[in-house]
């Protein structure tokens, strides 16, 4: 699940993870509410549609590695 190279590389959770940190870059105020984040994910021309738990798990795994944090409101801030 953290490299799925064989049958769907983009539900790895580099690939999830890197889009989110490319959410987030964006984002004017470097914060951005999971489910508008769970939205764009899925409406980015993705060939396969990102389910909610991969989209919180890699957003779980960003956050044991100090790259995001998670605010009172809810949201995903970076930390970078």
């Amino acid at each position: 699940m953290l490299v799925e190279l064989e049958s769907h590389p983009e539900r790895s959770l580099y690939y999830i993870g890197a889009r989110i940190i490319h959410a987030l870059r964006e984002a004017p105020t470097g914060r951005i509410e999971i489910e508008w984040l769970f939205k764009r994910l899925n409406e980015e021309g993705s060939v396969r549609s990102v389910p909610l738990e991969y989209c919180i798990l890699a957003a779980d795994w960003l956050f044991l590695l100090g790259v995001v944090k998670a605010t009172s409101d809810g949201d995903i801030e970076r930390c970078f």
